[in-house]
């Protein structure tokens, strides 16, 4: 299901989110929201506060290119509690 945005200034982007503890069925559903979410604003990558839930998820579709030149579109993928194994110090304001 398509679920409204949230863009920047909206406080809750802001807020620490929830890791997720179980894989439950209402964790399938918010995975197949966000990919849902995420085609029919044709992008590439979606996180789930960007729809207004604080739980630590993500969905990315990313197309590539082989080595003859055509370009193939990737199965989405689904990235649940992910961690930032070499964050930059760079601040971007």
């Amino acid at each position: 299901m398509k679920r409204e945005l949230l863009y920047y200034g909206n406080p809750l982007l802001r807020e620490k989110c929830k890791p997720i503890e179980a894989i439950t069925d209402e964790i399938r559903q918010l995975a197949t929201d966000l990919i849902d979410t995420m085609v029919a604003y044709d992008g590439i990558g979606l996180a789930a506060p960007q729809i207004g839930v604080l739980l630590r998820m993500f969905v990315s579709n990313v197309d590539y290119e082989d080595e003859q030149g055509e370009l193939h579109l990737c199965e989405p993928r689904v990235y649940i509690n992910p961690i930032l194994t070499n964050p930059s110090d760079a601040i971007v304001e």
